[in-house]
């Protein structure tokens, strides 16, 4: 397993896994609704981060295929509060058609070294509400709950 920084080649295999994620989560969230042109609109977000200094997408490579990946962007934390900059997680998908042990795991221990080689010792998540496998993974890594966000339709 090859866990590098993504290049642009890579996005249409990434934009692939975050669907399929998508997908999976829509499952249980029927609120999740996808743009006429969601996958296009999600490379066009990634080629983003990819020319962003602030942001780094990490790929999962196994032989040829792309088993994974992890996008996190440097954000300012809550103003007057320590810390002052977080991490941000932006993405983060891997290939549930063959797995890899501990590969969500191998992702964040990259990206949390990029991060911390940038001085910022704070990762923050948005895991979704309705999918307990996540909360469960990032509560097993150590991560707390500090809030809750709501979508309230106007």
């Amino acid at each position: 397993m090859l866990i590098r920084e993504a290049t642009p080649a890579d996005l249409p295999a990434a934009s692939q896994l975050w669907y399929e994620r998508q997908c999976l989560l829509q499952q249980s969230d029927p609120r999740i609704q996808f743009a006429p042109d969601a996958l296009r609109a999600w490379q066009a977000a990634a080629k983003g981060w990819l020319a962003d200094d602030a942001a780094v997408l990490f790929v999962a490579q196994l032989s040829e295929e792309l088993a994974g990946f992890l996008a996190v962007r440097i954000c300012a934390g809550e103003a007057g509060l320590i810390p002052a900059r977080v991490g941000r997680l932006l993405a983060m998908a891997v290939d549930l058609h063959q797995p890899q042990s501990a590969l969500s795991s191998q992702l964040l221990e990259r990206a949390g070294g990029w991060l911390r080689g940038r001085c910022v010792a704070t990762l923050e998540v948005d895991p979704p509400l309705h999918y307990p496998v996540e909360v469960a993974f990032w509560r097993g890594l150590g991560a707390r709950p500090c809030s809750q966000r709501y979508r309230l339709p106007l």
